[in-house]
């Protein structure tokens, strides 16, 4: 079986034309080099090589051999390089989950950042509800996941899963009523909440989305209002906002939403004591070990984050 180390040696008699420049260049014996050599021969049960008095110069069959192991040396250099890589956690599979609002602008752009540093990580994005991507987490299906973090949240806060869980937060993202420009409330003054029952409704299609309003059904009921029965649900917020761009349909979207997606079609009910400001961050297993991969994705959400509250479009948690 033919070994690197025969390799290199051969290579390096080669280039040296000499047994002996050999063996001082690689700072071992020249009885190594001679049997490294001999062993080479052996096993491949051919001559490689030949003493002339310009020195030593291969055989044909040396010459095949001196072509090839460039080219191994070369691989098992590469090789070298994406294992370190991988053991670092530079290379591989990264897995993150994204709920809804991250996906608009702050795991895109922490993605493109990532791939400009580092451009051999593989990520693989789960996009889906907090619940779902808290599931993928405990069954080791993805590292870490972006999602709202909501006090009392019972999703995040029994006792089974909080004590496995670690938090990043990053950001409040305030959360509006959205109609079109030209929608019959956008002329009214001091809007009310009965006044968007007078109107259709899209609504996602997930009972714990509301949560992420600050509890919008408590608004309703504390102004003895029945909450609105959807017309369309949806789990596409593209589709939502294409929805309400083109429609009277009154729904809710994020502030970076509607100003990075609205395309100026669209704008924010503002009513008088309704805030709804859910906030953000980053959550993963206690004891798991982050490869360095994640740690980068990481602080690109980080950095993200905080390039978004300067530029007004979330809100600091602090």
């Amino acid at each position: 079986m033919i070994k690197i180390r025969q390799i290199e040696f051969f290579l390096s008699v080669l280039k040296a034309k000499s047994i002996q420049k050999a063996a001082l260049k690689l700072n071992v014996s020249q009885p190594g080099v001679s049997k490294a050599i001999l062993d080479l021969e052996e096993s491949m049960s051919v001559k490689l090589i030949e003493r002339l008095p310009k020195g030593i110069v291969p055989t044909e069959f040396g010459k095949i051999l001196e072509k090839y192991s460039h080219l191994i040396l070369n691989d098992i250099s590469n090789v070298n390089k994406e294992i370190k890589l991988l053991k670092d956690g530079i290379v591989g599979n990264l897995r993150v989950g994204v709920a809804f609002s991250p996906r608009i602008y702050l795991v895109p752009m922490s993605t493109v950042n990532l791939y400009n540093k580092y451009p051999n990580i593989h990520l693989k994005i789960h996009a889906g509800h907090r619940r779902d991507l808290l599931s993928l987490l405990f069954e080791g299906k993805i590292d870490l996941f972006v999602s709202a973090i909501i006090e009392n949240d019972p999703t995040f806060s029994e006792e089974a899963n909080r004590k496995h869980l670690e938090f990043i937060p990053l950001y409040k993202d305030s959360q509006f009523l959205v109609t079109r420009n030209l929608h019959p409330l956008q002329s009214k003054k001091n809007i009310k909440l009965k006044d968007t029952l007078n109107y259709e409704w899209i609504l996602p299609d997930f009972e714990e989305i509301f949560k992420l309003t600050n509890n919008l059904q408590y608004e309703f009921k504390k102004n003895n209002l029945d909450f609105p029965n959807p017309k369309i649900v949806y789990n596409s917020a593209n589709f939502a906002l294409n929805i309400i761009k083109n429609s009277n349909f009154i729904g809710i979207h994020p502030k970076q939403m509607i100003e990075t997606q609205g395309e100026g079609l669209v704008k924010s009910l503002h009513m008088k004591d309704l805030f709804m400001e859910p906030s953000f961050g980053i959550t993963y297993l206690k004891n798991k070990h982050l490869g360095k991969s994640s740690e980068y994705f990481i602080e690109e959400l980080v950095n993200v984050s905080s390039d978004m509250i300067k530029n007004g479009l979330v809100k600091s948690i602090n």
